[in-house]
């Protein structure tokens, strides 16, 4: 197996592995806030035994060269998990979804503005169009009046795009470090607003919390972090595409929900864009397979928020 087919591999097994991420919040059923206690406790101790892993038990070691960098990057998933699960909690998953996967586009925004990075023209194509189809895929949304959850998942966009660019390019900053400890904060800030019982007072609701939480998530991490060392950040959001597929389609097929037409049509638009631009960074800078990481180095999956 050459290495560019092992990281597709391994990219396209995170993808698998987190796209029942949506349809196990809806079977939790629960307050956002509820969920965000445990989904943060459980993912920032999973996160922690993945970094003892990679450190040979030396966690301490993983947040080395952390500083102000690691710390923002901390604050933008804590907040980019609470916009995606607010919105997972309240609004369509299939609308969530499209929203969250223009995170490489709003990355590119915010590496231009905060490091400087240059945008390709086909990205500032790309852009616009994507908005266009963000804008009818909320058709429904907005003509309802109900606007709350959409602004929630495109908060949630935002300081996800803002946490993987600063890992792009902050070397310092682990990944596992980074997010056992956005996820913290995430459940610190959930602890004002919910109470914790409602989940353990239900062993459902607490079976499928552990089964998300402590393994479809970070196996799902543990693979997307290992796939982008193999293959070019263009394949790794070609294959990310699949999970806005996916995650629609587990909601619907367990417990019937289907998205309007209107999500389907802007989702459409979006994927497309989002695979055009993929299609032409790969011929214009063909794929070239990095040797692997040491540990010491960053671990950046392009992936959502867990």
């Amino acid at each position: 197996m050459t290495p560019y087919v092992k990281g597709l591999l391994l990219t396209l097994a995170g993808v698998v592995l987190m796209s029942p991420d949506a349809v196990l919040i809806r079977l939790i059923n629960v307050d956002a806030w509820a969920l965000l206690i445990w989904r943060g406790g459980l993912m920032a101790l999973a996160m922690l035994a993945l970094l003892a892993i990679a450190f040979r038990g030396n966690i301490r070691r993983g947040f080395r060269g952390f500083g102000l960098g690691g710390l923002i990057a901390s604050f933008a998933l804590c907040f980019g998990n609470i916009g995606f699960v607010t919105a997972m909690t309240e609004e369509k998953v299939a609308l969530v979804l499209v929203v969250f996967a223009t995170v490489p586009l709003f990355g590119a925004l915010i590496g231009w503005g905060g490091y400087g990075e240059k945008i390709p023209a086909r990205t500032w194509i790309a852009i616009p169009a994507a908005m266009a189809g963000l804008a009818v895929a909320a058709q429904a949304s907005l003509q309802t009046g109900v606007v709350f959850p959409l602004a929630m998942a495109l908060c949630g966009t935002l300081m996800l795009a803002t946490f993987l660019t600063i890992l792009r390019h902050e070397p310092g900053v682990n990944n596992y470090a980074a997010t056992a400890l956005g996820s913290a904060f995430a459940a610190i800030v959930a602890l004002g607003f919910a109470d914790p019982g409602v989940i353990a007072g239900s062993s459902d609701k607490l079976a499928f919390t552990v089964l998300l939480c402590l393994f479809v998530l970070p196996a799902a991490m543990a693979f997307f972090s290992a796939g982008p060392r193999y293959i070019s950040s263009a394949d790794v959001g070609l294959v990310l595409l699949l999970e806005t597929v996916l995650g629609p389609l587990w909601v619907w097929l367990v417990i019937a929900e289907a998205p309007a037409l209107s999500t389907l049509f802007g989702g459409a638009i979006v994927i497309a864009t989002l695979i055009a631009h993929s299609i032409a960074a790969l011929r214009a800078q063909r794929p070239q397979i990095s040797r692997p990481r040491t540990p010491d180095k960053a671990i950046r999956p392009a992936a959502r928020p867990s």
